[in-house]
Order: structure tokens, then C-alpha cells, then sequence
């Protein structure tokens, strides 16, 4: 029912009755969310919709990072605080932006630090040699590129590779153009034409493999005096 009636007519308690429980997991002073990294929207209490979700692969991996503990994930419907699906804490979700709840508590060891960004060699790259750079986009390093047909390299990895060197960031780009719209791990195998390499590793020890010949096109070329109807 929906009302009732009640008789309150015994002595007052010597104690307050206690507070309604709190949503689990979520702490009882909330969260500041405000101090999280890359925090695209804040969604309710200890939740958010993490922007370049590639750096951290999973909500408990984000949480970690602010020094929670993940106590719910979910698949935003279009880049905001809508749950369309959700996740485990533990799932590694390739897209750029996912809802995480850190409501855990704070976890008794400090939260890891990001891992340190690899230094770039002392001379500046010669990307003029490497293999379908549609760009050098030294504004954002000296060693990064917009690559061209990056489906034949699968990854940043794979395109680094190519060039001698070793990846050191990647990034997908806004409009085919120099502007790293988030940023995703080396190994990531991104689903594009193109996207931002930053090849800032020292060179490889062994020769990178040449670039792959174009589909069906034979080493030494073909001899078409012998084709008919030519």
C-alpha cells in the first residue's frame, strides 16, 4: 500500500535512527570527481565518462588511477552519460570513451602513476624516408606522422616498424589533418585509413621488413611481351 497508518507513541530512542544506506560502493563523502583525468562529463556520484579510454583499457584501470576501486562500467550510447551496455570493471573496451563508476574505497597503496612518456631520440627524425606519411606533424613531435593506409600496418606498432623505430604514442586524428583527437596504445589495432604515429623509439636492432608489395604484383615485375592480345 501506498500509506498506513502508525502510532508513535513510545518513549523517543536514546540514539537517532540511523541514516538510509548508501548506494553500494559509493563513499559516504561521494567523490571529486572534478581532480579525475580525463573526465569528458560527470554522470553522478563517482561517475564519469572517461575520454581516451585507450589509456587505460579498463575501468579498473582508470579507477586506479584516481585511486578508487571500479564498482561499475558501462557502454555510453553516444558520447555522454547514457548506459547503453553494460560491462565488466575488468572488460577491455576498444573505444574512446566509456562510463566508469570509481566507488570503491580509496585504496590503501597510492594509485599507480601514468607510465612515463618514452624520450624522444636527440636528432630529430627523418620522416622524409618513411614509408606513407601523408603529413609530418612536427607540431605535435618531431617524430610523429599522419600515416595513409594504415590497414596495411595494422597498428602504430606495425607502422614503426616499418621506419626502423619503435612507437612511442598513438593517436586517431580529427580530420585527416595533424590533431590528435585521443589518444590509444601502440598496439591497438585501429579500424582507419589513417591515424598519428609517433615513432620516437631508438632504431630497431635488425632491419625493418621492407613495405609490403602492392596485391598480386610479382618481385621482378612481370613480362607482358610474352601476354597475348597485348
Amino acid at each position: 500500500s501506498s500509506d498506513a497508518l502508525c502510532e508513535c507513541g513510545g518513549e523517543s530512542l536514546l540514539r537517532p535512527p540511523p541514516s538510509p544506506p548508501l548506494a553500494p560502493g559509493i563513499p559516504e563523502g561521494g567523490c571529486n570527481s572534478t581532480t579525475w583525468p580525463d573526465v569528458k562529463e560527470e554522470c553522478g556520484a563517482c561517475k564519469v565518462l572517461v575520454d581516451n579510454f585507450y589509456t587505460y583499457e579498463t575501468c579498473d584501470g582508470y579507477c586506479g588511477h584516481v585511486g578508487r576501486a571500479c564498482t561499475a562500467a558501462f557502454e555510453e550510447e553516444d558520447n555522454d552519460c547514457v548506459e547503453e551496455t553494460e560491462l565488466a570493471c575488468d572488460t577491455i573496451h576498444f573505444s574512446s570513451d566509456v562510463l566508469c563508476e570509481c566507488g570503491g574505497e580509496l585504496l590503501l597503496r597510492p594509485p599507480p602513476s601514468a607510465p612515463p612518456r618514452p624520450e624522444l631520440p636527440d636528432g630529430l627524425c627523418d620522416t622524409t624516408a618513411w614509408p606513407d606519411v601523408q603529413e609530418a606533424c612536427t607540431e605535435v613531435s618531431p617524430c610523429t606522422v599522419l600515416v595513409e593506409n594504415f590497414p596495411k600496418y595494422e597498428t602504430c606498432d606495425g607502422y614503426c616498424a616499418y621506419a626502423g623505430r619503435a612507437c612511442t604514442a598513438a593517436f586517431e586524428e580529427d580530420d585527416d589533418d595533424c590533431v590528435p583527437d585521443g589518444a590509444m596504445k601502440c598496439n591497438y589495432p585501429l579500424d582507419s585509413s589513417d591515424a598519428l604515429c609517433e615513432c620516437g623509439g631508438e632504431s630497431l636492432l635488425r632491419p625493418p621488413p621492407s613495405p609490403p608489395l602492392a596485391p598480386g604484383i610479382p618481385e621482378g615485375g612481370c613480362n607482358s611481351t610474352t601476354w597475348p592480345d597485348v
